[in-house]
């Protein structure tokens, strides 16, 4: 029993108990709300407060989460960058017989002073091989082209116009790429108007002598569309196989091919 002597004594020693548990309460709650805002602010002007077990975890997902936003906002860039440095390089090759269109494919201008290399397939098919006539188009226009050499061990096809001074892209070796690097097909197409695709994959297989990529890569793009790295330059030509496949003829070999032309025509 409380007697009346000591009554308002307890009563006030039960009101500091519910203010203290209320005041606890209501610092754990506000605690909570800020909490993951203000700990990684903390942690980012203390690392050192990263080993704590409190705070590691935290710092780790908005570490995690910044960095893959980041990484996937470059990758983009680099590729807009790329596509816009090497589009011009990339054109269409037709063939027309007797003034009607056989074939046409993606190609790409390997000098400035007007080599375009492309699929051997173009200049195959229908009509009498002497009166092939064959033509580059470009966003705008269409330039008379000559047949200078194909080469069937490497699907390749050489041709050349004149009077016009084209941007070329770098070559890349295979040596320097590497497993998961990003690349980009980039091809030309004519329909009612020049067009371009675009694919983007990345390097799922790599050897010595042979590249592979996710996604099924080339199944979307002309023949002749031509594989770049993220920094725009060239890896491949594409083309497709006897069996129907898309294949890729590395930049190295292209070299080569051009080489062997200029040896022969000078």
């Amino acid at each position: 029993m409380v007697s009346a002597l000591t009554q308002p004594l307890f009563y006030m020693k039960k009101l500091r108990l519910l203010f203290f548990t209320s005041a606890i309460f209501l610092i754990g709650v506000f605690g909570g709300m800020t909490g993951s805002n203000f700990s990684p602010w903390l942690v980012g002007k203390f690392p050192a407060l990263s080993n704590l077990r409190i705070f590691g975890g935290m710092q780790d997902r908005v570490t995690i989460v910044k960095e893959r936003e980041e990484v996937i906002i470059d990758k983009a860039d680099a590729i807009q960058r790329s596509i816009k440095k090497v589009t011009e390089s990339v054109v269409v090759v037709e063939r027309r017989n007797q003034g009607i269109i056989q074939s046409d494919a993606s190609a790409l201008v390997v000098t400035s002073d007007g080599w375009i290399v492309a699929p051997i397939i173009v200049t195959q098919g229908s009509g009498s091989p002497n009166k092939n006539e064959f033509f580059i188009l470009r966003r705008g226009e269409t330039i008379s082209a000559k047949l200078i050499k194909t080469d069937s061990s490497l699907n390749l096809a050489l041709f050349s116009v004149e009077g016009r001074n084209f941007t070329t892209p770098e070559f890349a070796s295979w040596a320097d790429a590497s497993l998961g690097d990003t690349v980009f097909l980039l091809g030309a197409l004519t329909a009612e108007t020049f067009e371009n695709s675009l694919e983007v994959s990345y390097i799922s297989r790599l050897t010595a002598s042979s590249m592979d990529f996710a996604h099924n890569l080339g199944s979307s793009s002309p023949a002749g569309a031509s594989l770049f790295t993220t920094e725009g330059k060239l890896l491949s030509l594409s083309f497709k196989n006897s069996r129907g496949m898309i294949s890729f003829i590395p930049a190295s070999k292209i070299s080569e091919f051009i080489s062997s032309a200029h040896s022969t025509s000078f």
